[in-house]
Parts: C-alpha cells; sequence; structure tokens
C-alpha cells in the first residue's frame, strides 16, 4: 500500500509520455533552412486532430486552457515539447495535462496520493488513446515517473552537502588536500545526478539533488525519476502494471534515503 506523509516535501508529480515522430517536417510548405545544426525535426500526421479531440474530452474537468509559447512554432521544430496546457481551475499550476508533437504530460501538486494520481494519469491516457485517430500507429518511445521534493534551506550559510549527508543518506566525497588556504570547504551550491538501471519495471531510475530558488526561498529539490524506453506497443494495456512498479521502486528509494532531521520530521521517528 502506497505511504501519504501529512506534511510531504513533494511539490510536483509528473507522468510523461512521448510517443514516435516521423522525420522530416511533413509541410511542403514549410520552408525555414532544415536541417539546422542542433535543431532536430519531426512531424505526427495525427497530432493535429488528435490535440483537437483530446481538448474537447478534456473540458469538462480540466476547463482552463493555456496555449503556450511554443504553440507559435511550427510542429516539426519543436518535437517532444508540450504546447498546449489544461488546467483544473485559473491560477492553479497544477493538476494539469499538457500535449505537445509526440509529447503528454499528467502533472499533479500538493494534496498528492498515489492512488489518486494514478487514476489521473490512466484516465488521460484512455482519453489520448481515444483521440488518437489511428492508435495501431501510435508507438510509444518512452515512459517517465517523476518525484520532485523541495526543502528549505539557506545554502548561503549552511553547506547543501552536510544536509544531504544527514538527512538524505547521500556521501560526496571529496579530497580534503585540494582544499588547500583558498577554498572554503563549505560548498555554496550543490548540482548532481546517480543514475541505475532497474529490472521491474525495467528502465532507469535517476536521484537529482540541486540547489536553487522556490518562491524566493532559497531550496534544497531532490528529483526521483524512473523512465522506460520502448515499452509495450500496448502501452495503455499494461499502464496499470507499469506505473505501480515504477512508483514503488521511487517510493522504497524516496523512504530509506530519509535519515536525520528530516526523517523524525517526516515520519515522527
Amino acid at each position: 500500500m502506497a505511504r501519504t506523509l501529512e506534511n510531504a516535501p513533494l511539490i510536483e508529480s509528473v507522468f510523461e509520455l512521448h510517443w514516435k515522430l516521423q522525420p522530416g517536417t511533413g509541410d511542403v510548405n514549410f520552408q525555414a533552412p532544415l536541417p539546422v545544426a542542433g535543431v532536430s525535426v519531426g512531424f505526427d500526421p495525427y497530432y493535429r486532430l488528435a490535440f483537437a479531440r483530446l481538448s474537447e474530452k478534456l473540458a469538462s474537468q480540466y476547463p482552463v486552457y493555456i496555449p503556450l509559447p511554443q504553440a507559435n512554432f511550427p510542429d516539426a521544430i519543436v518535437p517532444h515539447m508540450v504546447q498546449h496546457r489544461f488546467q483544473t481551475q485559473a491560477g492553479s499550476r497544477v493538476p494539469i495535462v499538457q500535449i505537445g508533437p509526440g509529447v503528454l504530460t499528467v502533472n499533479h501538486g500538493l494534496d498528492y496520493s498515489w492512488d489518486a494520481f494514478k487514476e489521473r494519469i490512466q484516465t488521460v491516457l484512455e482519453l489520448f488513446y481515444q483521440s488518437y485517430p489511428n492508435p495501431a500507429e501510435l508507438t510509444v518511445e518512452s515512459i517517465s515517473l517523476k518525484y520532485i521534493d523541495a526543502f528549505a534551506f539557506d545554502y548561503d550559510v549552511n553547506d547543501p552537502v552536510l544536509f544531504m549527508q544527514q538527512n538524505l543518506s547521500v556521501g560526496v566525497a571529496l579530497p580534503s588536500q585540494a582544499f588547500g588556504n583558498a577554498v572554503n570547504r563549505n560548498a555554496t551550491h550543490v548540482n548532481c545526478q546517480v543514475s541505475f538501471n532497474t529490472s521491474v519495471p525495467q528502465g532507469v531510475l535517476t536521484s537529482n539533488y540541486a540547489t536553487g530558488i522556490l518562491e524566493n526561498q532559497k531550496t534544497l529539490f531532490w528529483q526521483l525519476w524512473l523512465a522506460s524506453i520502448n515499452p509495450p506497443r500496448d502501452f495503455l494495456g499494461h499502464s496499470d502494471v507499469w506505473l505501480d512498479s515504477a512508483h514503488a521502486v521511487i517510493e522504497r528509494w524516496f523512504f530509506e534515503s530519509l535519515s536525520g532531521d528530516i526523517r523524525r520530521e517526516l515520519l515522527n521517528e
């Protein structure tokens, strides 16, 4: 059974699906000088129709539609970039659904529970597959489940490396002789990432730690996500198993990593 924390540091959870695009622009009237170094292109002849149909199906639960800046660019030069956002209410960033050429996301925020988030994901997936004109030609390239946690932390005063060691069970070994007399031993910023292969589900689990700003407050961000490439062609029929398996891996990593003051604060231990 999934565990829920009353005072969880979670600020956002994200499910993301990428499907395969065809190479090229798919538009004979598109005259941009392509290919251009560093600019990838790809198109889906069914994308526009799928977007229109999905918009109608989402309207009752996600009535607020917001076109993103990428919506002003030709679809072919923004592959796997979200162009359109659907919100449950104005002024509330999450829960939301986003879609672009080859990409679909479901984002959730506060008031989180795994059962509710999973149900939201599967509902959106079903609506997307219903909206896609030819589901038999839909090839899912990758899927991922991500969690973003945030801890208020003044890294100008305190050492984020020490915080990670004491509270998130993360050790960073640095050569003490390298500091000399010129380098302060307290870190001022952190941005580190480690990834591991997983077997159930097959994929890659990534844990990322970085300092930053959240609502004008210095913060240590911790992102955990599991991504699988080339999942079963009929991912909709396998989504239940994949979602539960991916969530179980991330949940275990999260709870087993907590230590020190943060563990006592979150788990009352």
